[in-house]
């Protein structure tokens, strides 16, 4: 690394500016698309005695992410959830990121891009009213305000992903291929039908009723409860029985074809896992990044606070069936507007898994600091903040997730922002402006070194409704720049730094 000389105040700025910025939330998504009525269900796993396995309730959400449930049932017999006054506020971010309001609560969920569905995970705690508790998988339909269902709209092929738990965390996933006639009769597909204790006994045929609210019914069982999605091409039902319950996922096959293509990109990703061989239950939440090649990374955080990372190769085939290399017992489903993906996975001897995977239509920029530098650094890359993370730990600290942006070009009115690489100055170089990518190639090529199209945001002049600007400072003694989404930073800086930094102009327009 080169030597410079830095004036203290220059210093303790940058040393300031690594600590002091606050990590973004909201906008992409407005809180107001949490608002209307949803459809709830869920399962609860963890130990005896209080744990209130599978269960299903209606949430009605305001304009203001204040959430009220209703009409809530679960294996226990209970009529009451786990909050006081069932009433809770939430919060919703710019990628589209659920949490509790104002709390560093165990919960964690994220909203899908077509905005009618939510999978989110948490801890539930006893509350005033029960004293349920257990690790929980929580799935949310919206519901149509108005009768738009009929009994017709179940017809087809559907493949179901489900996980079965009982009140001392043992179950079982399963998984198979149904056909529904228009007049609801039921029967697996043969050959299709599997669990993970290894049982391939087919269920036998049945009926399925839908109500013109998209209520699903079964006649497996008189407790079993669902719900229909707008698009009618998913179903989400919860089965409460004696000692635990079943969540099950049901996705409409209506002859789309895939290719590994399809699963390139950024995924969220969130799962119940059984630890048959622990006794216990635990959630995870994250992302997941999906090459070309199908080589995937993923980093999770669990329930016990745990951070862990994840690879291996996925492949798809042309009816939309996801297999894992590493994984044998690993089987998922994408939807055919391939934005989800529902697996099940694990055996007896060691653990049973739910996982459901939800396109990330935007995604985190992660942001590090290097104190040995003085400089930021910023990728969309999954792959690239784990390899820092790993490789330069001593040089290069992970701040936080700087604001949301589009891994590829997704959306009308996205352009590419480049990036520079300087050996001389050790810094990167950001723009959107193609006329600056040209002018840095013809007359700075000595000095900077174009690299790539790091991600995909808004040009100034005419962002879009819920984007925010992105502000971009220069530092004359530094020799570097430094961007930020937050107002309130860029009015510190201003304000504090003005010897430091020099604000130059908006970069371009992203999510908060």
């Amino acid at each position: 690394m080169q030597e410079r000389s830095h004036s203290l105040s220059v210093v303790l700025g940058m040393l300031m500016l690594a600590g002091l910025l606050s990590s973004v939330a909201v906008a992409a998504y407005d809180i107001e698309d949490l608002s209307g009525t949803w459809s709830v269900h869920g399962l609860v796993a963890g130990a005896a005695p209080n744990v209130p396995g599978a269960y299903y309730a209606t949430a009605t959400a305001n304009t203001s992410g204040s959430i009220t449930e209703t009409d809530y049932t679960d294996t226990l017999g209970n009529t009451a959830a786990s909050w006081a006054d069932n009433t809770q506020t939430f919060d919703l971010s710019g990628g589209g990121i659920l949490t509790v309001a104002g709390t560093e609560a165990p919960f964690r969920g994220v909203m899908n891009w077509e905005e009618d569905f939510i999978v989110a995970v948490g801890t539930v705690t006893p509350g005033p009213d029960t004293g349920l508790t257990g690790q929980n998988l929580w799935t949310l339909v919206k519901q149509s305000p108005t009768p738009v269902f009929s009994q017709s709209d179940a017809a087809g092929t559907w493949w179901m992903h489900g996980l079965y738990v009982d009140n001392d965390s043992s179950g079982s996933w399963s998984r198979g291929q149904l056909e529904v006639t228009a007049a609801g009769n039921v029967s697996f597909v043969p050959g299709t039908f599997q669990n993970g204790d290894g049982d391939a006994n087919t269920p036998p045929d049945g009926t399925v009723s839908v109500t013109s609210y998209g209520y699903v019914g079964f006649s497996y069982d008189p407790d079993m409860h669902g719900i229909m999605n707008l698009d009618k091409d998913l179903i989400v039902f919860t089965m409460p029985e004696d000692t635990g319950g079943n969540l099950s996922i049901l996705q409409k096959r209506s002859g789309a074809t895939f290719s590994s293509a399809d699963m390139v990109g950024n995924w969220h990703v969130y799962d119940m896992v059984l630890e048959v061989d622990q006794g216990s239950a635990v959630w995870d939440y994250g992302m997941l990044e999906v090459a070309a090649d199908g080589s995937i990374l993923g980093q999770e955080t669990n329930s016990y606070g745990q951070s862990d990372t994840f690879g291996g190769t996925l492949s798809i085939d042309s009816s939309g069936v996801v297999t894992l290399a590493e994984e044998p017992s690993m089987h998922g489903t994408m939807s055919d507007d391939k934005d989800m993906v529902v697996i099940t996975s694990g055996d007896a001897s060691d653990s049973y898994n739910l996982i459901i995977l939800v396109r990330a239509e935007v995604s985190p920029m992660y942001r590090f600091w290097s104190a040995s530098n003085l400089r930021h650094f910023y990728t969309l890359s999954l792959a690239d903040k784990y390899y820092i993370e790993t490789t330069w730990p001593d040089a290069w600290t992970y701040e936080t997730e700087a604001y949301f942006a589009f891994a590829e070009d997704s959306q009308p009115g996205l352009m590419p922002v480049y990036r520079f690489w300087s050996p001389t100055l050790l810094a990167h170089f950001y723009t959107i402006s193609e006329a600056d990518k040209n002018y840095i190639q013809t007359n700075w090529s000595d000095t900077w070194t174009y690299e790539e199209i790091a991600f995909y945001a808004y040009p100034p002049g005419s962002p879009p409704a819920g984007s925010k600007p992105v502000y971009r400072f220069w530092s004359p003694t530094l020799l570097t720049h430094f961007y930020t989404i937050s107002e309130a930073d860029k009015n510190y800086i201003e304000a504090t730094w003005p010897d430091a930094w020099e604000y130059e102009e908006i970069a371009w327009y992203a999510y908060e």
